[in-house]
Formats: structure tokens, C-alpha cells, sequence
């Protein structure tokens, strides 16, 4: 027979669980009002260093502007050495220029895979530049976050990207530093259609050559170029053998400066219009 626990034992046993029971109670209080407490207006919070270098990174980001990306000069114009593969690599890569099928600028660095490279004047990552394959060539991308600034000297920039068939700026491109246009898009052979709409070219001075030999190009909309303070335009749509419409109304021609050559070997149906 199964003896029963003798009445101390059992009032322990209620003495225990009441106990407990007070307990659970006073922390529930104590919790309820810690979680009601607010610190004084003179007590600190501190963050992690980990909150504070993404809170650091986020506002670099936030106040970033394309005026802080300027890509870097790629001066080039020597078609010879373009041609037996002395120069004309692209952006101080291991490419060359008759590799790149397009060119694309983009106002973020989000899409930059790990294989991007820095393209930026001051060499701090703020432009990067990546390819992507496409067929036997290559799809370009240059990219700065708001946008990527022109250098101040664009002479030759775009020069001798001989299968390249599409430029997008799409805005992400700005060229209110930019002084030097000459050979800018020399012998681009294969480009079709050039969107130069957003182009600010109030301080520009040299536009020499800047469109020829862009043998398949038919038309361009330079209504918005401000050529005030360009001197040379010598040569500057020669060889575009595909032109048939031209509407330079808007340049501004003085007697200073150089026009020479300016329309030699465009087709003589082609239709320019112009005050000088």
C-alpha cells in the first residue's frame, strides 16, 4: 500500500509554489517597468561602430553627386597605331578599342560586379568600368553614382571604338568641365545614331574632327550646343559620308574661327542648315 505524504511535507510543498508564484509576479513588474522607463534628456546612447560606418556610408552616398565623378582622360587620335595595336586600349585596360561593340553610362555603382575596374581622375573608386561579353565583343559600362563627370580635356575619348554601334549617355553623362572636344568621336565607324542633346559645351574650345570619319551616321541634333567659345570646328564632320540632315543653326561663327575642311567628303545632297 502506497503510503501518503505526511501534512509538513505537503505544506512545504504549498509554501514552495506560493513562493514562486510571488516571484514571478514581482519580476513581471519590474520588467513591465523597465520597458516603461525613459532616460533623462541628459543620459547618452551609444551606437555600435558597426552603425556608425554604415550611418558614415550612407551619407557619403546620400551627398554624392556626378560632379565628384570624373572619369579619366583616354586621350587618343593615331589612328596608325590604333590600327597595328600600338594604343587605343580602352581606359587604361588590357582591351582594345575594336573590342567593344557598346558603351553605356550609368548614374549607379550597384550593378559593378567584382571584376569592375576604377576609371575615376582621382583614382578613388567614385567611376568604375566593367565588361560584358557580347558574341565575339564586348558590352562596356562606365558608372559613377548620380551620374559620371567628362573630363576637362574629352580629346579622343570615344576615338577609334571602330565596331561600336551604340553610345547610350541616357543623362548619366556631364560635360559642364569639359573644354576640349577634338576627336571626341573619331572614327566611329560603325555608329549609326549619337544622342549629344544633354552635351553642355559653353566652355568648349576645340571641336576639331570631333565627328569625323563617323562614315554612318545620318543624322545628329546639335541644336542645344553653345559653341561660343570654340575656336577650331576644322574637319569636324568629315568623311560622315551618311549624312543627309544638319541643322547648325545655333553655332555661333566668327571670323576667328577655324572651319576649314569642316563638311569635306559629306554627301553633296546632304542638308546642312546654317547662318555663316
Amino acid at each position: 500500500m502506497k503510503s501518503l505524504p505526511s501534512p509538513r511535507i505537503k505544506g512545504l510543498t504549498h509554501r514552495f509554489w506560493k513562493c514562486m508564484l510571488i516571484a514571478l509576479i514581482a519580476a513581471s513588474s519590474m520588467f513591465l517597468s523597465a520597458s516603461a522607463w525613459k532616460p533623462a534628456e541628459t543620459s547618452v546612447k551609444t551606437k555600435s561602430p558597426y552603425q556608425a560606418i554604415l550611418d558614415r556610408y550612407r551619407k557619403q552616398i546620400s551627398d554624392s553627386s556626378w560632379e565628384d565623378n570624373v572619369l579619366m582622360e583616354d586621350v587618343f587620335y593615331d589612328m596608325k597605331r590604333l590600327r597595328n595595336r600600338t594604343g587605343g586600349r580602352v581606359l587604361g585596360s588590357d582591351l582594345y578599342r575594336d573590342q567593344i561593340k557598346t558603351i553605356t553610362f550609368l548614374d549607379t555603382l550597384e550593378d559593378a560586379p567584382g571584376d569592375s575596374w576604377c576609371v575615376s581622375e582621382a583614382e578613388d573608386g567614385s567611376v568604375l568600368a566593367w565588361t560584358e561579353k557580347n558574341g565575339r565583343l564586348y558590352d562596356l559600362y562606365i558608372a559613377g553614382e548620380g551620374g559620371v563627370c567628362a573630363p576637362e580635356n574629352a580629346c579622343g575619348l570615344f576615338a577609334g571604338y571602330d565596331h561600336v554601334e551604340e553610345i547610350n549617355f541616357d543623362g548619366n553623362f556631364h560635360t559642364d568641365y569639359t573644354t576640349q572636344m577634338q576627336y571626341m568621336f573619331y572614327a566611329c565607324y560603325a555608329l549609326e545614331d549619337l544622342d549629344v542633346s544633354d552635351f553642355v559645351t559653353t566652355d568648349v574650345t576645340q571641336m576639331q574632327c570631333m565627328f569625323a570619319w563617323c562614315k554612318a551616321l545620318t543624322s545628329l541634333d546639335l541644336t542645344s550646343f553653345d559653341t561660343c567659345s570654340v575656336r577650331d570646328m576644322g574637319s569636324m564632320f568629315m568623311h560622315c559620308e551618311s549624312l543627309v540632315f544638319l541643322d547648325l543653326t545655333s553655332f555661333t561663327v566668327t571670323s576667328k574661327t577655324n572651319t576649314a575642311y569642316m563638311f569635306n567628303n559629306c554627301p553633296s545632297d546632304a542638308c546642312i542648315l546654317r547662318n555663316w
